[in-house]
């Protein structure tokens, strides 16, 4: 797998340190990351799943995690915004 973006950063790698970028897809992969020191969720899902998705996944999310989540927008059922 290419390391690097040849059209804006080609000198520089995407993983000077070697770590693998992965998605996620099941819940038994999600457990099994999670068990990775120092791991980053980066939830990349629209505003209408993300309170969904939280709220499906909260008990295997340790309170010391790092999430980023990139979702925006108004949240309809309660009309909030995200």
């Amino acid at each position: 797998a290419r390391r690097n973006n040849p059209r804006y950063h080609s000198g520089h790698r995407l993983d000077p340190g070697g770590n693998a970028i992965r998605g996620i897809c099941t819940k038994e992969d999600l457990r099994k990351e999670l068990q990775t020191p120092g791991v980053v969720i980066i939830h990349a899902l629209p505003c209408q799943k993300t309170p969904d998705w939280f709220r499906e996944h909260r008990d295997l999310i340790p309170s010391d995690v790092l999430i980023c989540s990139t979702a925006k927008g108004l949240y309809l059922p309660t009309k909030q915004l995200i």
